[in-house]
Parts: C-alpha cells; sequence; structure tokens
C-alpha cells in the first residue's frame, strides 16, 4: 500500500525561520506527535510520502510574514514536501496548493493508496476528500488528537465566524472519511462516525530522542518540583502555585518550563517566592535532562471538566519516560494501565497535592529506582513510535 502523511509539523529546515517569525508559540505537542508517527512509519516502511502545511498563527498577529516559504525534505525511506502559502485564512492558497500536491503523489503511485491525515484542519480533510471525489478508490484515515470544540480560537477568528463555519465544515468532512484513529474511545461517540472503523492509539512516544536512564542520576540536595508544557489556568497552575505556597521548607523548588497565559503570574509569585522560577521555552533534549534531574513531575491538570474524556496529555508519556516520579489525577481519557505508574492525590483539595508531592520528595533512593526503571521501561517498550505506528498501519491495511 502507497501511504502519504498529510499534516502541519515544522521541517527540520525551517524550524529556526518558523521559529523567529512566530510571535506566538508554536504547536509543540502536534509538532512532535507528528514527527514521531513519521519516525515510526520510517522504521516499518520501505517507502512512503509527505506531505505537511506548517501549524502556524495567522499573518500579521500571530506571524510576521505573509507569504511562507515551504521547501522540500528527506528521511531514509521517505520523501517530504513542505507548500509554500500565503499565510491568511481567507485567502485558500493552501488548499489549492495540497490539492495539487496530492494528485501529484497519487498520479506517481500505483496500487492501494491511503492518506493519513493528521488532526481535524479543515485545509487538510478538504484537499484530500476532493481528490478522494476524483479517485474513489483512495483511502483516507483521519487521526484526531483533539475534537475543534476544545480548541481555541483567536479573537479575530472568532470575530470574523471563521472558528463556526470552520467547525461546521469538519463536521461535514467527516463524513467523507474512511477509517479514524483516535486518542481516547470517547471520541467516537462525539465524531458520530457510525459504523466506521476506529483505532484507540493514546499517544506516541519518539523514544529515539531518549537518553538512557541513568539510575545514580538525581537532583541536587533541593527537592524540585517540576512542570513542563503549556501554562493555561484550565490545565491547573494556579492550583499548583498555590499548593506550593503551603509548603514552607526552603529546599522545596517550583520550576516551569513553557509557555502561556500563566507566564506572567509564576514571574509575579516568584518575586516573592525565590524557590519559584520559570525558565522558559527550553528545546526538547534540554526539557528532558531537567525532567530527569527533578524529583517529581506534576501535572495538576483537574480532572472535573468535559474536555476531559476526549483527550490524553502528551506529557504522561514524556513524564514517564523521564523515570522520575509523576503525581496527576485519574483523568477519563488516561487508561488505567498509565495511572498504575502514577502518584494519584486522594482528592483534589490543594492540601492533599501538597502531602501528595511531600510524599513523593521524601521517597527513599531505592524506592526511586525503582520506580524509575519499571516507568521508563513501560513508555519505551509498549509505546514507542515503532510499535505504535505499527498498529497504524496493520489497522489501514486491513480494513
Amino acid at each position: 500500500m502507497e501511504i502519504l502523511f498529510l499534516g502541519g509539523m515544522y521541517p527540520a529546515e525551517l524550524y529556526k525561520t518558523i521559529e523567529a517569525n512566530s510571535k506566538k508559540g508554536l504547536q509543540f505537542a502536534a509538532n512532535n506527535f507528528q514527527w514521531s508517527i513519521i519516525k515510526g512509519l520510517e522504521e516499518n516502511l520501505k517507502d512512503f510520502s509527505v506531505l505537511t502545511a506548517p501549524f502556524l498563527s495567522t499573518f500579521p498577529f500571530g506571524y510576521k510574514r505573509l507569504f511562507f516559504k515551504g521547501c522540500d525534505f528527506s528521511g531514509s525511506s521517505y520523501k517530504g514536501k513542505c507548500i509554500s502559502f500565503i499565510n491568511v485564512p481567507i485567502i485558500q492558497t493552501k488548499k489549492k496548493k495540497l490539492i495539487y500536491e496530492i494528485l501529484e503523489w497519487y498520479n506517481h503511485t500505483s496500487g492501494k493508496k491511503c492518506i493519513i491525515i493528521y488532526a481535524l484542519i479543515n485545509d487538510l480533510m478538504s484537499a484530500a476528500i476532493e481528490v478522494k471525489n476524483i479517485h474513489p478508490d483512495l483511502s483516507l484515515c483521519q487521526i484526531v488528537p483533539d475534537l475543534p470544540e476544545f480548541i481555541n480560537a483567536n479573537k479575530i477568528y472568532r470575530f470574523l465566524g471563521l472558528k463556526k463555519l470552520d467547525s461546521k465544515s469538519i463536521k461535514n468532512n467527516i463524513k467523507f472519511i474512511d477509517s479514524f484513529v483516535v486518542l481516547t474511545p470517547y471520541m467516537v461517540d462525539r465524531l458520530s462516525i457510525g459504523h466506521k472503523p476506529f483505532l484507540v492509539i493514546e499517544g506516541i512516544y519518539d523514544s529515539s530522542s531518549t537518553n538512557i536512564i541513568d539510575s545514580t542520576t538525581q537532583a541536587t540536595d533541593d527537592k524540585i518540583v517540576l512542570y513542563t508544557g503549556a501554562l493555561t489556568r484550565k490545565y491547573g497552575i494556579i492550583k499548583l502555585l498555590d499548593t506550593f505556597s503551603l509548603i514552607t521548607q526552603k529546599d522545596y523548588k517550583l520550576w516551569f518550563c513553557g509557555g502561556g497565559e500563566c507566564v506572567e503570574e509564576i514571574e509575579e509569585r516568584s518575586k516573592n517566592d525565590a524557590r519559584i522560577k520559570y525558565w522558559g521555552l527550553l528545546p526538547t533534549t534540554e526539557v528532558q535532562a531537567m525532567q530527569k534531574k527533578a524529583n517529581v513531575l506534576v501535572n495538576p491538570r483537574p480532572s472535573g471538566g468535559e474536555y476531559t474524556k476526549y483527550s490524553f496529555p502528551s506529557k504522561t508519556m514524556e513524564y514517564l519516560a523521564s523515570g522520575t516520579p509523576v503525581i496527576m489525577y485519574k483523568l477519563e481519557g488516561v487508561p488505567q494501565e498509565y495511572i498504575e505508574f502514577c502518584f494519584v492525590p486522594l482528592d483534589d483539595s490543594v492540601s492533599e497535592l501538597k502531602n501528595t508531592i511531600q510524599k513523593v520528595c521524601t521517597m527513599s533512593t531505592e524506592e526511586r529506582n525503582n520506580y524509575r526503571h519499571k516507568a521508563h521501561k513501560f513508555i519505551l517498550s509498549q509505546k514507542n513510535h515503532k510499535v505504535q505506528t505499527r498498529k497504524i498501519i496493520d489497522f489501514i491495511v486491513n480494513i
């Protein structure tokens, strides 16, 4: 079977340019997820293709340049194309370029063909569907990492009515998709996909970027509590700050890496509490090193809220792969097999979260090392990019 992966990841050749011209944060989680899939395809297939229209904020408020210039790129078993486009939502150059490139791919391949589409992005879906209308034998497999109703849109996008129009179009496009890969089983009913085949893959961990766990690796004499990821209120960042304020010991430190609306609050509180530090946006390798240095990694995302049924926090895999003890609440979208490796507070109170942090930070070296190897092994052996992507390939081949 000929496979085309269609997404919005950032080619390495253009990453610095994209980063320099972005006025807002990049979609790191989405980018990492897509590259994990591509690496998995690369290790399982001899030949496939990749097409990307990078996920950028729009000009002029989110991106400095009106015109985005793409490039060609490649890997050991794939050829990739990043399209050029005018970065304004009301101008349809992106969709037209995608249709042209998909048709080029279709016309230069033979046998059964399938497009794996990443995310419910209207331009990607519509372009693939238009080609399917021309070539009905083309199979479309949709990966659904998020539901559109739970994805934030900028104020201009909403003001112009584009968010509502986009959601309506996505809902209609779903009717033309042949199969689905979802992060949680709850997504299936919400998407109204009927009896179409689906596969649940809660996430993919790129094990190629992971360093070997060193059992002697340990934090300094300080007890470091670390959060890495989106710094937003709905993810419990303010609650984590309030919880830490109840810990009076001077050897406890609270570190944050990432970007979001809570940065200002974090920096403000750090002025009154020198134990709190904001490290900013760091490269993945530095974040991984910091995760291994910490005493505990915390995901304070609350268990309440309907959206927790339809999401799997990517940091769950990242945290567990580090080997550092993880504290998180039991979220409906996270399978029990992950929760078994986490320390779960008994209730949602800040006092109980405080108690759990202190309990984990005072674990013995033997307990910590035992946990470190079990959690690390679970992710790298069962959830790595090769294993998880193999499931997707087998799924679409056997439909």
